[in-house]
């Protein structure tokens, strides 16, 4: 069983993607700011980093760099990805796509729509031989919303 942390803001995005997976036998998580995502990093390992490769609410390019600067987090994968053919066409140029590579993304998983099969496709080479064989929570199978995390953190500084 694989664990993913998905960095995207269309929830029913995140549905699809998180279906996909789970019919697989892996887990999901969905941040949708890359503060979000750093905060989830620190707490939790994952096997894999999906980001949307357009964010109004954060720098995908900034989120990678930082990604691969972290020594905690460095080897982990991190794939672009975008089910839309406009956006794709937009926000996926040959430059961008180089620029993301450069800067240390592992792919680019590109669909005109979205089809669990293809992107399954796409993805699975992605996924480390050395993925965890348990939950990223240490057992407890419990799926986490960005709001309970953030809640969750603050009670515990708080308290």
């Amino acid at each position: 069983m694989a664990q993913f942390l998905f960095l995207e803001e269309n929830r029913r995005q995140f549905e699809q993607v998180k279906q996909c997976l789970q019919e697989r036998g892996h887990k999901a998580w969905q941040a949708d700011k890359a503060a979000s995502a750093f905060d989830f990093l620190s707490q939790y390992g994952v096997d894999v980093i999906i980001s949307a490769i357009n964010l109004e609410n954060s720098d995908v390019f900034e989120f990678l760099r930082r990604v691969k600067e972290s020594e905690k987090l460095k080897k982990i994968p991190v794939v672009f990805f975008c089910a839309d053919e406009e956006l794709g066409q937009r926000y996926a140029t040959a430059v961008i796509t180089k620029a993301g590579k450069t800067l240390g993304a592992r792919k680019y998983i590109l669909l005109p729509q979205f089809d669990g099969n293809r992107f399954w496709d796409e993805l699975e080479e992605c996924i480390p031989s050395t993925a965890q064989k348990n939950d990223a929570l240490g057992g407890e199978v419990k799926t986490y919303s960005m709001t309970e995390f953030a809640w969750t953190q603050s009670i515990r500084k708080a308290g």
